[in-house]
């Protein structure tokens, strides 16, 4: 983020709140997104995106069509044609 941003939003009558879009944008945040809630002694409120799991970059990289490869599989066949 270049530039801090604010925006206005209201808590509901269940605790929730609503992440404007503009916010939600500038910290790569989307449905299921995990985030960490901080208060700090001044009584402020900070949100840190929280990494994605691993399991969340699963297919991410899937082009239809491309076959398919055992990695390991890969990596020993380098291996015996480096050993030949």
């Amino acid at each position: 983020m270049s530039r801090p941003l604010t925006a206005h939003a209201t808590l509901s009558s269940k605790g929730q709140l609503v992440i404007p879009k503009a916010l939600r944008e500038a910290l790569g945040l989307h449905s299921g997104s995990e985030v960490l809630l901080t208060t700090e002694s001044d009584g402020s409120l900070n949100l840190s995106p929280l990494k994605e799991p691993v399991d969340a970059l699963f297919g991410m990289l899937h082009e239809e069509g491309r076959e398919r490869v055992d990695v390991d599989e890969a990596i020993l066949d380098v291996v015996r044609e480096k050993h030949r």
